[in-house]
């Protein structure tokens, strides 16, 4: 055994001790790999709620606070109550964005809505900077839609003709 591999077991061993820096560090070397199992973990609608670095820093948070529970001897034994922890973590915090009006079905994602109203902007931009022929071809479509056509046939409010329309 190298001295690689002997780490995470004389960190635990230190950790179950009851020294608190060599249980922060023992969990931080499985960050990534919780980092990993929460992004795998993370549905499509949740993933806009949630950030899986916040996940797997709620889960070392309750490990450190649980860790007098932890039964397990050994590297395998953490690694699997490290992510029994994550996997309740999801849950607790897929039941908290589920309840009521936080139901993220409803909740629409921030990127999708910048797109839409950044091509939105791009479209206006777009429309003003046209020529005046292009500008006019838009008016005269617009004078021939079904909807304008239709508001000219209705009496002027004012005066009750129907030459008055704008």
């Amino acid at each position: 055994m190298d001295a690689a591999d002997a780490m995470p077991t004389v960190l635990l061993g230190l950790a179950l001790a009851g020294d608190d820096a060599a249980r922060g560090r023992l969990l931080e070397l499985y960050r990534n790999y919780q980092r990993l199992v929460a992004c795998s973990l993370l549905g499509g609608a949740l993933r806009v709620q949630l950030d899986a670095s916040d996940l797997v820093q709620e889960t070392f948070l309750k490990a450190h606070q649980q860790f007098a529970g932890f039964g397990g001897d050994g590297e395998p034994e953490l690694v699997a109550w490290l992510r029994r922890i994550l996997v309740r973590n999801l849950a607790d915090a897929a039941r908290h964005h589920h309840a009521g009006s936080r139901d993220v079905r409803r909740q629409r994602s921030l990127e999708a809505m910048l797109d839409r109203s950044g091509l939105a902007a791009q479209r206006a931009l777009t429309r003003s900077a046209s020529s005046p022929s292009a500008q006019a071809a838009g008016r005269e479509q617009w004078a021939g839609s079904p909807s304008t056509s239709a508001a000219r046939s209705t009496p002027c409010r004012s005066c009750g003709c129907r030459r008055c329309w704008p």
